[in-house]
């Protein structure tokens, strides 16, 4: 069956094994899936901030780090205009952009469980985890 032949391919990739330590194994892939809002409370972004590098600051870059950490949660998604001031006060290659890279990429490039990522993403394109049902359906085993 169409449907199941993304689950017939990661299948026939799964290391040896048992019916249900395969099963478990393709349950624990992950692709990457589609950029998230990053709306975050604003303690995330300034614990993440290096001290040293703030302090050296001067006043007129400091005030809009300041204005922008002063409401409770900030939208620090990617082209927002809170994410471009820090890309612009903080370079790449600086400690807070070394600090913030872990913590947007969980919202840039989320991991997402492969059997319920879309078939365009590399996904399964299922609507839950792979049962013994969906096996059987599949084809995979009897």
């Amino acid at each position: 069956m169409a449907y199941y032949d993304a689950l017939k391919a990661k299948w026939a990739t799964a290391p040896a094994g048992t019916t249900q330590q395969k099963l478990d194994w393709v349950n624990a892939q992950t692709v990457v899936g589609a950029p998230i809002r990053m709306i975050v409370p604003n303690f995330e972004i300034y614990n993440r901030i290096d001290r040293p590098e703030y302090d050296a600051l001067v006043a007129s870059k400091e005030a809009p780090i300041q204005r922008n950490l002063a409401v409770a949660t900030v939208d620090f998604s990617p082209g927002s205009s809170a994410r471009a001031l820090f890309l612009s006060t903080f370079p790449a290659g600086s400690k807070t952009q070394q600090n913030l890279k872990p913590y947007t990429d969980q919202f840039d490039t989320p991991l997402v469980p492969w059997p319920t990522a879309t078939l365009a993403q590399g996904g399964g394109g299922l609507t839950s985890m792979v049962n013994t049902n969906d096996l059987k359906a599949a084809g995979i085993i009897p």
